[in-house]
């Protein structure tokens, strides 16, 4: 999936940059919202829908990151010595990318594409579950806090499989993420996205 080689690619050269790579993140931000452009015909096309479930889900996944969130770090910000409108751009394209971008590149790779190449779609329950725990975990080896990223990539999986739709997972996803923006936003614990 391109937009998920952006998003890795793109994180993997801010890293190699910089002792603080989080200041970089609106130039990723600006890379995945190009890459989403480049394929947005396919994620129009996709069966969009509002379902009660993938939205509770997500504000139970949100409360319980913000809950289980470690305390800040010692070290540098995540936005290093940002001040000022360079400090409103890199806010802004934190929570637009956390929100809407992250979500949707993270899905349709993980419980879009992976999801079907493990097998979900082939009607045997045994291995439509394995589908849904093994891209859980890659999800979760992906993130800092691998137990609650495990539990929601279950989550998320699981929607899939209830549905057989990748939307409900997105909507879950980028629930849950606005809900840790908003928290963020209202706290400055920006260590927790």
């Amino acid at each position: 999936s391109l937009p998920f080689i952006v998003f890795m690619a793109s994180a993997r050269l801010a890293s190699t940059r910089s002792e603080t790579p989080s200041v970089h993140y609106p130039w990723r931000a600006l890379a995945m919202a190009a890459v989403l452009a480049l394929v947005w015909p396919a994620l129009r096309a996709l069966p969009w829908r509002f379902d009660t479930l993938a939205f509770a889900s997500g504000l139970a996944i949100g409360a319980m990151w913000i809950v289980t969130a470690p305390v800040a770090p010692e070290g540098p910000a995540p936005f290093g010595a940002l001040t000022g409108a360079a400090f409103a751009i890199w806010v802004m394209a934190r929570v637009i990318g956390t929100s809407l971008f992250v979500p949707v590149i993270e899905e349709i790779f993980f419980r879009g594409y992976l999801m079907t190449l493990l097998g979900s779609e082939s009607g045997r329950k045994w291995q439509v579950a394995l589908s849904v725990l093994i891209s859980a975990g890659l999800f979760a080896f992906l993130h800092g806090r691998w137990v609650e990223a495990l539990i929601a990539g279950v989550i998320f999986g699981a929607l899939v499989w209830r549905s057989k739709n990748v939307t409900d997972a997105i909507l879950s996803h980028a629930t849950a993420n606005t809900m840790i923006a908003a928290w963020v936003l209202a706290t400055g614990a920006w260590h927790a996205i």
